[in-house]
């Protein structure tokens, strides 16, 4: 255990000290000073000094108070735990006991010593300060080995081990347990001197070896002990090193147990009010009630009285004396997760394991409070009872969870909910999932509907509000969410049956045929409205009024699927030059059609139009006569601003007759987060849209038609 040897310091005002074994407290003045009490440093061993020292008590020590500045001395003279006078100023206090000698026998000195203690003006509130004191010489002691006792006596009628530290000597024996004290510091020499049986004759040896030799072994507080052993050897009488070991001393055992401090009650894992918060099935977390001793446990007296439904009823709420426990007592708060220190335990705890803290329950919205009451701790035969009895309360709280439904997963017909969140370090997922975890949904948000194992619930109605919500053992709710699912819309015009008539200027160009005077989806110069548009930016020279007539390559047809009408989309090209473009010698290139959703402005074109629901496919028949091997391009997606949310392209091949064809709207799953806010289609009736025209094929002035494509019936599809 490790143990500790303290000055306590404090000012003026410091009434009285819980310890016994010491002088009664002078009355105290009302100017500045010192007052004094001795207890226990901290160290590794425990050691008893041998009987013969005697046990030395706190008036054996001097006390000695010096201004550090002045160094004028205050006080010099033996303890005293009164009231020792001091002015204003910052002083070294030091304590000692015993001598420092050279060398002798079973002599320890004691000593403490504490820097910079500041006395202020003055004051009648104490200032607590701490010293620490330990062993501050060093000592050997000899052993013989275990077994090898009667050896030495039929060897040897005398023998003994002396030592020296310069000229100063003496002897230790292994059989009367004393000890050779030497200032710390200093490097004793040792010899093995003995008296033969058989003859008389007068035998040593020097003892030596690497741990007699190294400095650190002869600090403050170290204790070499060399144990000697028997081995036979040429001639047969000399002794052998069986170990040399060293340990650090202390002065506890010398010490009355009076004299050292009263037990302490602390903690670890409750926070400053001796509260440990704790959510219901919160993994991980352990706590411990701390018992400080100066020397091993007595006795503690503690009562449990914990409010968990489970534990009420379990029969452990009640006061126990740890001393007086029966065994079955002790194995029932085990099983639970109580541990309990034992009578004479060096560093006595209660700890309670995350087998108790991970199980406990708590109440809709109330904190359950689980406490343990420390009464009394013994210890050295003092009891701590100064700030008893002591409170430590488990407060267990439900844990804090909640559900979502992102945008992603919100459909027309179905919604999936998102896994349960738990908030860090209030609860846990798959504990709450073990002991029971529900998902439900409801139309009003007060009758409610268990969801499926996947989470996902379908069959529902479009553009329809529902709640859903998370309920963890039938107790615990999580938030409501409500929502709506995504309404079914419909293109305007997928049937491709309305078109406009536009005519070109005839005051500049005489009515050059049908390539002139042609119907459109919509108006193709400066058109701000949403929705089906032909105008192709490629088609377009100079914002020439001529050129994007003569160069705009989807119009009415009627070659449908249906109905009336269809879209024809066509790739046009022209020779040489063209009177329609500007300036005339321009030679053009091959130049697809377009049928795309969107609009016109400034004759440039801006696809996409606003939208708010998530289809699933594109459904469009069509027809495709290329010229050559080309093929017609369909372009898909969903986007909210510059994130693409689903998209897809379509390659489409030559076909005679009407084709039907879906195109997936391929959703990225990591936009999930996002609503949709735009929708895109683009039809063309070829990809190669840079291809130069073959000038000697094409006159000049000619205008050339290559790929054609049919597009009727264009639709969106929800199949969730």
């Amino acid at each position: 255990m490790k143990q500790y040897l303290s000055y306590i310091i404090g000012m003026l005002g410091l009434v009285s000290f819980a310890c016994s074994g010491c002088e009664e407290t002078d009355s105290l003045t009302t100017v500045s000073g010192f007052q004094v009490t001795l207890i226990e440093a901290e160290t590794e061993e425990a050691r008893s000094t041998p009987s013969e020292i005697g046990k030395p008590a706190a008036s054996q020590f001097q006390l000695k108070i010096v201004n550090t500045v002045t160094q004028k001395t205050v006080y010099d003279d033996t303890y005293k735990s009164g009231f020792i006078a001091a002015g204003q100023g910052v002083y070294t206090v030091t304590a000692t006991c015993g001598t420092d000698a050279v060398l002798a026998v079973d002599a320890p000195y004691y000593k403490g010593e504490m820097t910079e203690v500041e006395v202020p003006e003055k004051s009648s509130a104490p200032v607590e300060v701490s010293i620490p004191c330990r062993v501050a010489n060093a000592l050997a002691s000899v052993f013989v080995k275990e077994g090898d006792e009667q050896k030495f006596a039929e060897l040897y009628s005398e023998y003994k081990v002396e030592v020296a530290v310069g000229t100063s000597v003496t002897s230790l024996s292994p059989v009367d347990g004393r000890s050779a004290y030497y200032k710390a510091g200093t490097i004793p020499t040792f010899t093995f001197r003995g008296t033969l049986k058989s003859n008389g004759q007068q035998v040593s040896k020097t003892l030596e070896g690497g741990a007699l030799a190294d400095a650190a072994n002869f600090a403050a507080g170290q204790h070499v002990k060399i144990t000697l052993g028997y081995q036979p050897t040429q001639p047969g009488w000399m002794p052998t090193i069986e170990k040399v070991a060293v340990e650090t001393v202390t002065v506890s055992q010398s010490l009355p147990m009076e004299w050292l401090p009263a037990p302490k009650i602390s903690s670890t894992g409750f926070d400053a009010t001796n509260t440990l918060d704790v959510y219901e099935t919160e993994t991980g977390k352990s706590a411990t009630i701390d018992l400080a001793v100066a020397s091993p446990l007595q006795d503690v007296e503690f009562t449990l009285n914990f409010q968990d439904e489970v534990l009420a009823t379990a029969a452990i709420n009640k006061t126990y004396q740890l001393s007086q426990m029966t065994s079955s007592e002790i194995a029932s708060l085990e099983n639970i997760g109580i541990s309990l220190p034992v009578v004479g335990e060096k560093y006595p705890s209660i700890g309670l394991t995350a087998n108790l803290l991970d199980d406990l329950l708590a109440q809709n919205g109330i904190t359950v409070k689980n406490q343990i009451t420390i009464h009394s701790v013994k210890a050295n035969n003092r009891t701590q009872k100064d700030n008893a009895p002591v409170t430590f309360t488990i407060a267990t709280h439900q844990p804090e969870f909640s559900v979502a439904v992102l945008p992603g997963n919100i459909w027309t017909k179905e919604f999936t909910v998102e896994e349960c969140a738990v908030a860090p370090g209030k609860g846990n997922l798959t504990k709450m999932k073990e002991k029971g975890l529900l998902y439900q949904y409801s139309l009003d948000g007060q009758n409610w509907t268990d969801l499926p194992a996947d989470l996902t619930q379908t069959g529902l109605t479009p553009n329809c509000s529902y709640y859903v919500q998370c309920v963890y053992r039938n107790k615990f709710y999580s938030n409501k969410v409500s929502f709506s699912t995504n309404p079914i819309v419909n293109l305007t015009n997928g049937g491709m049956e309305e078109w406009q008539y536009s005519n070109g200027p005839q005051a500049s160009w005489p009515d050059k045929g049908p390539f002139w005077k042609r119907w459109y989806v919509r108006n193709v110069k400066d058109e701000t409205t949403e929705g089906w548009c032909t105008l192709n930016e490629l088609t377009t020279s100079n914002n020439d009024p001529k050129a994007y007539i003569s160069n705009s390559g989807t119009e009415r047809s009627e070659t449908s699927h249906s109905g009336s009408y269809a879209a024809e989309i066509k790739t046009i090209g022209w020779g040489s030059g063209t009177t329609a473009a500007s300036p005339l010698s321009t030679i053009k290139k091959n130049t697809p059609g377009e049928l795309f959703l969107g609009k016109v402005v400034e004759l440039n074109p801006i696809y996409g139009i606003t939208f708010s629901s998530r289809p699933t496919r594109l459904l469009f028949y069509y027809k495709y006569l290329p010229e050559g091997n080309h093929q017609f391009l369909v372009e898909v997606s969903l986007a909210n601003g510059e994130d693409i949310i689903a998209s897809n392209v379509f390659y489409g091949d030559a076909s005679d007759d009407y084709v039907e064809k879906y195109v997936d709207f391929n959703y990225d799953p990591e936009k999930v987060n996002l609503d949709v806010m735009t929708l895109h289609i683009r039809f063309t009736s070829g990809e190669n849209t840079n291809a130069e025209v073959d000038k000697a094929s094409i006159s000049r002035g000619s205008r050339h038609v290559g790929n054609k494509l049919y597009i009727d019936d264009i639709s969106l599809i929800y199949d969730k």
